[in-house]
């Protein structure tokens, strides 16, 4: 896999970020559609069948999320499986905290300042909405040594979220990104390294650290081009349509549908599970169909991809001030259908628009910051050992 041709890694990446903000505008507005529960009906039953169908691939934010665990292990690993230098990870893994901490750090200290000014207003929001995990969110008083320890510290280790629901996935993406660089540091290079493998897949079968593991063995396994890597156009269709139909089982599957009942009693794992196999054989048949490398190397999911990480920060805090803002004062003038439509058509464009702003002004800059900084320390550090030789 040629660099050129990486570009449709970043498509998925970016259509994984709308799904996961999709996600959240249907748990937000219409909740009966992620819960199936009758009760938080607003429209019609149809919300609920389409929650228990596969029509809920386009908002299932569980899949989307294991779609980035995937990436990001296959991602963070391929470059050091095709040239086997140990400085890409060592490089990697000392900007990975960085990478990640800036954006993050931006967003939660905007939230800060949001909350102590009272412009949250999904409390209010939630009880027209029916939406009881909206009302859970941002209901402490903050300090600024707790938005700054969470931010810093509990936010990657122990996966506190409570300044931003989506960063419960930090603590999995940043630990997950170091048990990968420690398996290329120890084992990388190591003949046998597919016992490692296995071990590792015993070990974290029932964790999302499966979908890691399994991105760095897809890397592994395309860059020595072994057979293991099926390269067969009907197997690898199969592949995309078994992890897209495992992708589509409901988040909160309670029963009834028979094609779901099916995959109970075949694979008898929870909804997690089965997204994260789903996300695995769907990223697995990408890497192998061409003709799907060209349909997400389209320009708009390439820049989706570039701005993720900021549409994937930004979405719930939009969501927990103006979109929540909104539906307050329009649900009292209009229908909740017109209401809901047309906040989630001005919200898609604002957060779209500010996630474009971010990635220039923050992520991308703070990214190329990173790195020029780490290459600066490790030339000096180069110089200053040569100098030293030449001394001694």
């Amino acid at each position: 896999m040629e660099k050129s041709k990486e570009v449709f890694l970043e498509g998925i990446r970016g259509l994984a970020a709308v799904i996961v903000m999709l996600s959240h505008f249907v748990i937000v507005f219409f909740p009966a559609a992620n819960y199936l529960n009758k009760k938080q009906i607003h429209l019609s039953s149809f919300e609920v069948s389409i929650g228990n169908s596969p029509l809920n691939l386009i908002y299932n934010g569980n899949f989307a999320v294991f779609l980035f665990f995937v990436l990001s292990g296959f991602v963070v690993s391929y470059k050091f499986f095709k040239t086997n230098n140990k400085d890409e990870v060592t490089s990697i893994a000392v900007r990975r905290y960085f990478r990640l901490m800036i954006p993050v750090i931006v967003t939660s200290t905007v939230v800060y300042l949001l909350m102590k000014a009272n412009l949250f207003y999904n409390g209010e929001a939630a009880k027209l909405t029916g939406s009881a995990w909206l009302g859970k969110q941002w209901t402490f008083d903050p300090s600024l040594y707790q938005m700054l320890k969470i931010t810093l510290f509990d936010v990657f280790v122990k996966g506190n979220n409570q300044f931003n629901n989506v960063l419960w996935t930090m603590k999995w993406e940043f630990l997950g990104s170091f048990i990968l660089f420690g398996f290329m540091a120890v084992f990388g290079s190591f003949k046998f390294r597919w016992i490692i493998y296995i071990i590792l897949l015993v070990i974290f079968f029932n964790s999302y650290y499966l979908a890691f593991i399994a991105g760095m063995m897809m890397a592994d396994y395309i860059n020595i081009r072994k057979p293991l890597f099926l390269k067969g156009l009907r197997i690898n269709i199969f592949f995309m349509l078994s992890g897209l139909f495992l992708a589509s089982y409901p988040t909160h599957y309670k029963g009834g549908t028979k094609i779901y009942d099916i995959v109970n009693k075949i694979l008898d794992m929870d909804s997690e599970q089965i997204h994260i196999i789903g996300a695995i054989l769907f990223i697995f048949s990408v890497l192998n169909l061409s003709f799907l490398q060209r349909f997400f190397s389209n320009h708009i999911f390439v820049y989706l991809g570039r701005i993720s990480y900021s549409i994937y920060l930004i979405h719930s805090i939009f969501i927990g001030t103006i979109s929540s803002y909104l539906i307050i004062k329009l649900n009292t003038h209009m229908s909740y259908a017109m209401s809901s439509l047309i906040i989630f058509l001005f919200s898609i464009v604002s957060i779209l628009g500010l996630s474009a702003l971010m990635n220039r002004y923050i992520d991308e800059p703070s990214n190329k910051f990173i790195k020029r900084t780490y290459n600066k320390l490790i030339t000096n550090e180069i110089l200053t050992g040569t100098k030293s030789m030449e001394k001694a």
